[in-house]
């Protein structure tokens, strides 16, 4: 009995000492995986910014656009203002032939509605444009970032 006393000494040693040994992977393994959850956590916290950046230029991007139309806008309309004027001028101006002034008249009028549907359709069309353009920034923005 003597003799086994030893070796069961080795053996209960070298058992505490891989039950401590795991212990230890165990909880190095744990917080190996804490830290690239955490690092994972932060890449996304990174992304999310950027993304709000993004985001934010686009809209600061579309106001810009919003205060061009408007201004553009204004032009048109002073446009479109003068023309109407220039048509009752040019309805004031006395003619000969009565169906010749009615006519010159109501010709004039048609161009100057044209005229308005026409400034009408540019401004839809061009608030269209920029949403359109805001929106493709945005994806490509967010479509670069899942390719890589």
């Amino acid at each position: 009995m003597s003799r086994l006393t030893p070796i069961l000494a080795a053996v209960v040693a070298i058992g505490v000492a891989a039950a401590v040994g795991y212990a230890r992977g165990q909880h190095v393994t744990e917080l190996a995986q804490k830290d690239a959850l955490l690092f994972a956590e932060l890449e996304n916290r990174a992304e999310e910014r950027r993304l709000i950046n993004e985001i934010d230029k686009l809209a600061d991007a579309n106001i810009e656009a919003q205060a061009r139309i408007k201004a553009d806008l204004g032009v048109a309309n002073d446009a479109v203002a003068g023309l109407y004027a220039e048509v009752s001028r040019a309805n004031a101006r006395g003619d000969t032939s009565a169906t010749a002034v009615a006519d010159a008249a109501r010709a004039r009028a048609l161009l100057a509605q044209c005229a308005a549907r026409y400034r009408d359709v540019a401004r839809r069309a061009d608030e269209l444009r920029a949403t359109v353009l805001g929106l493709q920034s945005f994806a490509r923005s967010v479509s670069s970032r899942t390719d890589q």
